[in-house]
């Protein structure tokens, strides 16, 4: 009653125009600077072995230096002490995942109601709870892979530099440059992560919410900015059904780096 209430009272108005959905940027921007922040765990992480390497090397430069293994062995303990440092607990990881998914979808329906509110006349999903438990959940799951591999992955290529460091006699300053290069990486590749799975989240909660109200249609919309792909720009502005979407690219937010979003059809709603 409530709702028929609203619309009649919105068909009485002028109709306004359906706003454009402001993508999640800042959501984006706070959850890599979550991730950047267990990317850097790792610089302090390497302390101890960074300030031992001059020694180490001066060691491995020594007179038969290369036929002891005295080099060796302590650069594979400081590895050791330096992998124990960098767990982080499951539990923490969780909780920053599912504490993104929540907001993410909290955003999502926030930008998609005023859509159909300017449309309609009603918010479609009050009284409407439960939704996208298994996207949020298969969000959660996929991040905290993500971060683990993320710090496994770096902590593999440092320990591959230190041993060809040791093993080449490689100066210290130069083993010390390419282990903060790839720290570096890491903690842009951690950037990218944050942009691309709140996107796809995105775009995972956008689809559950407008299929879930029964509209089954919905308009490609790219940032339009300089960094829209190609293939984007070409779709722009065109139709899909929910239940297919674009034969090649998906639905937006699906394809790696995506920032596309959905804007509903709402001709069978209304």
């Amino acid at each position: 009653m409530r709702a028929r209430a609203q619309i009649r009272k919105s068909q009485r108005a002028k109709p306004r125009r359906m706003p454009r959905q402001l993508p999640p940027r800042a959501i984006e921007r706070e959850y890599a600077r979550e991730l950047v922040r267990i990317a850097k765990h790792t610089r302090k992480a390497l302390e101890p072995l960074m300030l031992a390497l001059p020694s180490i090397m001066s060691n491995v430069r020594a007179s038969n230096a290369r036929l002891d293994a005295g080099p060796a062995t302590r650069a594979v303990s400081l590895l050791r002490r330096v992998k124990k440092r960098l767990v982080i607990d499951q539990k923490d990881l969780r909780k920053i995942a599912k504490k993104f998914a929540n907001r993410t979808e909290k955003y999502a329906t926030k930008q998609l109601t005023k859509q159909v509110i300017a449309a309609v006349g009603a918010d479609p999903f009050v009284g409407n709870p439960g939704l996208l438990v298994s996207a949020k959940e298969i969000f959660q799951h996929e991040n905290v892979a993500l971060m683990e591999n993320l710090g496994a992955k770096t902590f593999s290529e440092i320990e591959g530099i230190v041993f060809r460091g040791v093993a080449s006699g490689t100066g210290a300053l130069d083993i010390q440059r390419e282990i903060r290069k790839r720290v570096a990486i890491s903690e842009r590749r951690a950037k990218v992560i944050a942009r691309d799975q709140i996107n796809t989240l995105y775009g995972a909660v956008n689809k559950a919410k407008q299929e879930s109200v029964g509209i089954s249609r919905f308009i490609w919309r790219t940032s339009h900015d300089e960094r829209v792909r190609d293939e984007h720009i070409e779709i722009d502005g065109q139709e899909f059904d929910w239940a297919t979407g674009h034969p090649i690219e998906g639905i937006p937010g699906s394809p790696i780096n995506c920032r596309c979003y959905a804007s509903p059809v709402l001709d069978g709603l209304l």
